[in-house]
């Protein structure tokens, strides 16, 4: 290389140098493809060591993960002019192949490589998380921050690399039967399926798992993964082979699924599904296997009306036995089936005891499978487990009320081949109240008590009426007249239910104002106009403070009173002195 090259290099440096602080501004690449171009090598080729990752694309557009200890080799093509250079920024170059513009080989951030092709080593700086290198065509290209080709450098510690990390790896449960695959791990969103940890008896459960470090890189071939049931009641497997303690395999895939099942058949358990990765736990699951039928539970059992035929509109109906309304005229009852540990049981077929029938109950009807179904297997395995209860209903004779005498119960055959009974229970009917009366729980109140009012139906024959009997209509309002100082606490509505006990209660706030009044309760909807013997109730009731009142009377009795008591002193007073005399 002549002098005259040589001096033009240093100066072309030093010009670099001074528009250094043009660096940092960013604009749209030059359109000059061929020039000054910049081609990373793979990791392990020359400098480049420390790969975690990268995207390598076209002019201005490539990308790289390295460790902080690692550094990136690329190659640039020779430039169109004596002035094509290249910049980095959060590294440093470490070395140069052809040093052609006599600056030393190392410890810079900038180099004009001109009409040379080089190849250059960068490695980051310490504490930081990014580096950009630049390739430049011409000097004023720098000046006004114009590249021809661009890297970006991520930087990770190299503590992160290979290692799991919880908030990058997935593992959820899935319906069983879903295929794991490396298309497939983007849908592992560390978010459960719901329900699918609970498997019903003699189904199988699914978790599907993915396993990344920090990088988000797939962890390596040679790492291993252990999966741990917490109970020996509850058996896991890789492959179909199932074992109740701890399995273990090669990450060849870092991505597939460990399957739940029961360790012994029929048998309920609950307990924990721990992974490990090389020996440490990371992630815990919870799970319940549902064991066979062991108990039926029947409640929230109400009265049916009179000559209404207890029917089931949808098949799967539900209600929930924490909160059930009394239904329409028909007599209901919810049903909730449980295993051994006392799961609830969804998909099972119970029936009546009919032997239990009488002149009362002659049909009972139940929506089987109606407990709420959240999980169902494949192959076969359709029973899934369920929440709330099934719906039950029962048919009324059109005119005989009461239970016929005989409890009624429902029943199942588990899997053991054994007859499981319900409790017992009374299926009542009930007709029409004919009449009601009306009470307060007190005759006297003092201002600010809590009162309370009492309306009782009964059928003709003096039995409580079926459970939906309602006070009123919307053409029939109920007339609860308050006497003075009475304000209800709840809104009265006439679609108020007497319930099982033929008893509807409202309660009401008394004012201050003292003395005697009346309530007047009327049920239009049982009165004699509409074919019933009910009427009218007056009730009466009065407000007193409970201290006596006092009148200018009385204290003027009282002033008259102690006068002459003050009287008849004076007078012993003076007996007395003149019986010493």
């Amino acid at each position: 290389m002549s002098n005259k090259t040589m001096k033009q290099r240093i100066a072309l440096v030093a010009a670099s140098a001074l528009t250094a602080g043009f660096l940092s501004v960013v604009s749209a690449p030059a359109a000059n493809a061929g020039a000054a171009d910049l081609t990373i090598a793979a990791n392990g080729v020359g400098g480049s060591i420390g790969f975690v990752s990268a995207v390598v694309t076209t002019d201005s557009a490539q990308t790289v993960t390295i460790t902080s200890d690692g550094g990136v080799q690329f190659a640039t093509t020779a430039g169109t002019n004596l002035a094509s250079s290249i910049t980095v920024t959060g590294g440093t170059i470490s070395s140069v192949s052809d040093v052609t513009d006599g600056a030393p080989n190392a410890a810079r951030t900038s180099l004009v490589f001109g009409d040379v092709a080089v190849t250059v080593v960068v490695k980051p700086n310490a504490g930081v998380t990014s580096m950009v290198i630049k390739a430049f065509t011409a000097l004023a290209d720098v000046a006004t921050g114009t590249f021809n080709d661009k890297i970006t450098v991520s930087v990770v510690a190299a503590t992160t690399v290979g290692a799991i990390s919880t908030s990058k790896s997935e593992t959820n449960w899935v319906a069983y039967g879903t295929s794991i695959s490396s298309s497939a791990v983007a849908d592992l969103t560390n978010v459960d399926v719901d329900g699918a940890n609970i498997i019903a008896n003699g189904a199988v459960g699914q978790i599907g798992y993915s396993l990344n470090d920090g990088n988000d890189i797939a962890l390596p071939a040679s790492g291993v993964l252990s999966v741990v049931s917490s109970n020996p009641l509850i058996a896991v497997s890789f492959d179909g082979v199932f074992a109740n303690t701890e399995i273990a395999k090669a990450n060849t895939t870092a991505y597939g699924q460990v399957y739940v099942l029961q360790a012994v058949a029929n048998t309920p358990a609950s307990g924990t599904i721990t992974f490990k990765y090389n020996g440490t736990a990371y992630v815990t699951k919870s799970v319940t296997m549902q064991g066979d039928i062991a108990s039926i539970v029947v409640s929230d059992i109400y009265s049916g009306k009179t000559g209404v035929s207890g029917t089931i509109a949808t098949a799967g109906s539900a209600i929930d036995a924490t909160a059930a309304a009394v239904l329409a005229d028909a007599g209901s009852f919810s049903v909730v089936a449980k295993d051994a540990a006392g799961n609830v049981l969804g998909g099972k077929t119970v029936a009546a005891d009919t032997t239990r029938y009488n002149n009362v109950v002659s049909a009972i009807t139940l929506a089987n499978s109606g407990a709420t179904i959240k999980f169902s297997g494949t192959a076969g395995l359709t029973a899934g487990p369920g929440t709330g209860s099934l719906l039950g209903t029962f048919s009324c004779p059109t005119s005989t009320e009461g239970t016929g005498g005989t409890k009624q119960r429902l029943k199942i055959t588990n899997a053991a081949l054994v007859t499981i009974y319900s409790n017992e229970f009374d299926a009542t009917c009930g007709g029409s109240p004919s009449a009601y009366t009306a009470s307060l729980d007190k005759a006297s109140y003092v201002p600010g008590d809590i009162a309370t009012l009492t309306i009782t139906a009964k059928t003709s024959t003096g039995k409580a009426p079926y459970s939906a009997a309602t006070t009123g209509t919307a053409t029939t309002a109920v007339g609860i007249t308050q006497g003075s100082q009475m304000t209800p606490v709840t809104a009265i509505a006439v679609t108020d239910k007497f319930g099982n006990t033929g008893v509807v209660t409202y309660k009401f706030v008394v004012g201050t104002t003292e003395g005697s009044y009346n309530m007047i309760v009327d049920l239009p909807k049982w009165s004699v106009a509409n074919g019933y013997s009910g009427a009218a109730q007056t009730v009466k009731y009065s407000v007193a403070s409970g201290t006596a009142t006092v009148t200018n009377a009385d204290v003027l009795k009282s002033i008259v009173a102690l006068i002459a008591s003050i009287n008849k002193q004076i007078q012993a007073l003076q007996a007395l002195i003149l019986k010493k005399k």
